[in-house]
């Protein structure tokens, strides 16, 4: 079964680069979002299994604050991704129950062996059968 994921990148460019990564390796892209705001009502009309998200989102909800409500309101595995080497950036990450953290640029197989592996943990930690 094909997996759907939802992008959210304030960079149209890395955006569409995803997208034909993920759609090349068998993912479903059910949105593709510059902002939480526009992440937020994709999520509302969509299924989604899975979040790419910039750790940088521009807008007026922060990367940080959306995740917090993702993980209140939909319980959905999250990678970040980002350009920032900062090991507190990847320190902060880590302490939002992220599932994935991949550095720009991003390189196909690492970004699909990441998202089978946020998957796999994430039903795991939901007690459901991994697949």
């Amino acid at each position: 079964m094909k997996k759907n994921v939802l992008i959210v990148d304030d960079d149209m460019m890395m955006r569409s680069i995803i997208e034909i990564y993920l759609v090349d390796q068998g993912f479903e892209i059910v949105g593709s979002a510059q902002d939480a705001e526009k992440a937020l009502n994709l999520l509302k009309n969509n299924k989604v299994d899975i979040i790419i998200l910039d750790i940088h989102l521009k807008g007026t909800i922060l990367a940080i604050d959306f995740v917090e409500k993702i993980n209140k309101e939909y319980n959905l595995p999250i990678i970040y991704i980002s350009a920032d080497p900062n090991e507190e950036t990847i320190t902060k990450s880590i302490r939002k129950n992220i599932y994935g953290y991949l550095q720009k640029p991003l390189h196909k197989n690492n970004l699909r062996s990441t998202i089978y592996f946020a998957l796999a943990k994430h039903n795991l930690k939901n007690n459901k059968n991994v697949k």
